[in-house]
C-alpha cells in the first residue's frame, strides 16, 4: 500500500527561507539585555542605562498598577528605550521631549445658530492679525494658528456672536467656520451657548441646589463674574455730606468699610440666589429684567445668564413650531387657494404650494426658532407672522 509523504519543498520556498543578503546583523543580542529592557518592578520609575557591544541603551521603565481590574496580571510595565553609540558625547544641550496626547471623544456638532465662547485667554498669545486690515497677507504672519480659517475667525469670537455672524464678519465660508470651531471644541478651547435673546426664557435645573448651598464657593465665583465693579463702587461711595456749603464724599472709617463688605457679601449671595430661582419657563427674559430692575443695576445680565448655563443650573427653554394638518374645509389655506371640497383642483394646488414654501420644513416641531431665524435671517416676530399667515394655526411648543 502506498504511503502518503510530504512533498519536498520547492526551490522557490527554499530560496525565500534563506536570509536576505542585504539584511543587517543585529546591533546586539537582545536576550543578553532583556532583563534590563523588559525590567522587573524594582527598576520602574528610574533611569536605566546599560552598555552592550559598544552601544548604550537608555530607558525609563514605567509600571501602572492594576486599575479596576483592567490588567489580568495586576500591573502593566512598559519601557521606551533609546539606542546610542557608546562613545556618543553627553551635553546638557540636547533633550528629547515626549508627550502622550489624550484621546478625546468626538465633539458635538456645531450649528450656525450656536454661540462659541472661548475658554482660553487670547491676550497671552501673539495675535497681530487685524480683521479690519485691507491686506490679509501682511497681518497674518506669526499669528496664533497656521490655519487661515482659525486666524480669521478667532478675533470675532466674543461669546455674543453666532457662528453664522462670525463667518460673515470674518469673510469665510460657513462650513469652514463650523469645522474650525468644532476643532476648538474638540480640545476644550470653546464652549457652545445659545443666542441670548430677551424674548427667550430660562429655567432652573436640579443642579440649582449647588448654587443655593454655595458648594465650592460657586456664589463667590458668580459674584466676581457678573457684578459690574465700577458701578458697585460708585454706588457704595455715593454718600455725601455738606461741608462749608459744599458737598464732598463722606470718609469711611475702617470699621464702616469692614461692615459694608460683610453686608455686601451676604447681599450678593442672597440676591444672586433669588435672581436665579425666579427664572422659569414661560417668563421672557425682558419681563424678568423689568421685575428685578433694582437688583440688576450693578449686574451684567448677559454674564449672569451665561454663568448659569455654563455651570449647568440654568437651561434655555427653546421654542418649536408645529403646524396642524390642513383640513378639507380649507381653513388654513392662504388667500387664493380653496380646498377640494369647495370645487376644482385648488386643493391640490394649495398642497403643492404649501410643500414648496420655504417655511414648510420648519413646521415639524423639531427645529428651534434659533435655527429658523438664523437660517432665514429674520427676527422671530416676522417668522412667526409668516408662518401663521401661510399655515393658519401654528402651535408653539416650549421645551
Amino acid at each position: 500500500m502506498a504511503m502518503l509523504t510530504r512533498p519536498p519543498p520547492s526551490p522557490r520556498r527554499l530560496r525565500y527561507a534563506l536570509p536576505s543578503p542585504t539584511a543587517r546583523a543585529p546591533l546586539f543580542d537582545f536576550s543578553s539585555v532583556s532583563d534590563c529592557i523588559i525590567p522587573r518592578q524594582e527598576f520602574c520609575d528610574r533611569l536605566v542605562t546599560v552598555c552592550v557591544n559598544h552601544y548604550r541603551i537608555i530607558g525609563y521603565p514605567i509600571c501602572i498598577s492594576n486599575y479596576e481590574g483592567k490588567y489580568n496580571r495586576n500591573q502593566f510595565i512598559f519601557n521606551f528605550a533609546l539606542v546610542l553609540d557608546e562613545d556618543a558625547e553627553w551635553d546638557d544641550y540636547n533633550t528629547i521631549n515626549l508627550k502622550l496626547f489624550p484621546l478625546h471623544p468626538p465633539p458635538a456638532p456645531v450649528h450656525a445658530w450656536h454661540v462659541p465662547l472661548l475658554t482660553i485667554d487670547l491676550s497671552s498669545f501673539n495675535t497681530p492679525f487685524d480683521p479690519h486690515h485691507s491686506n490679509f497677507s501682511e497681518t497674518s504672519n506669526n499669528s496664533l494658528s497656521s490655519d487661515l480659517t482659525l486666524t480669521r475667525i478667532l478675533p470675532w469670537i466674543n461669546g455674543i456672536r453666532s457662528v453664522a455672524h462670525i463667518a460673515l464678519l470674518a469673510d469665510v465660508a460657513l462650513d469652514l467656520a463650523k469645522k474650525a470651531i468644532q476643532h476648538l471644541l474638540l480640545y476644550g478651547c470653546v464652549i457652545l451657548l445659545d443666542i441670548l435673546q430677551f424674548s427667550a426664557s430660562y429655567a432652573c435645573t436640579p443642579a440649582i441646589g449647588a448654587l443655593v448651598e454655595n458648594e465650592d464657593g460657586v456664589l463667590d465665583e458668580c459674584a466676581r463674574y457678573v457684578y459690574i465693579p465700577w458701578l458697585m463702587d460708585r454706588q457704595s461711595h455715593s454718600k455725601i455730606e455738606p461741608q462749608n456749603g459744599r458737598t464732598a464724599e463722606k470718609e469711611e472709617t475702617p470699621e464702616d468699610q469692614a461692615m459694608k463688605e460683610v453686608v455686601n457679601h451676604e447681599l450678593r449671595k442672597e440676591t444672586l440666589t433669588r435672581l436665579y430661582t425666579t427664572l422659569r419657563q414661560g417668563v421672557p427674559l425682558r419681563e424678568w429684567v423689568a421685575a428685578n430692575r433694582d437688583e440688576l443695576q450693578i449686574i451684567d445680565v448677559r454674564r449672569l445668564i451665561t454663568f448659569g448655563v455654563i455651570k449647568g443650573f440654568l437651561y434655555r427653554v427653546h421654542k418649536y413650531a408645529l403646524a396642524t394638518v390642513p383640513s378639507l374645509s380649507g381653513e388654513s389655506a392662504p388667500n387664493g387657494y380653496e380646498s377640494s371640497s369647495r370645487g376644482g383642483n385648488n386643493g391640490a394646488a394649495w398642497g403643492d404650494a404649501r410643500e414648496n414654501l420655504p417655511l414648510a420644513r420648519y413646521l415639524d416641531g423639531l427645529h428651534c426658532f434659533d435655527e429658523i431665524c438664523t437660517e432665514l435671517a429674520m427676527p422671530e416676530k416676522d417668522v412667526l407672522g409668516k408662518m401663521r399667515r401661510a399655515y393658519g394655526n401654528v402651535q408653539i411648543i416650549q421645551r
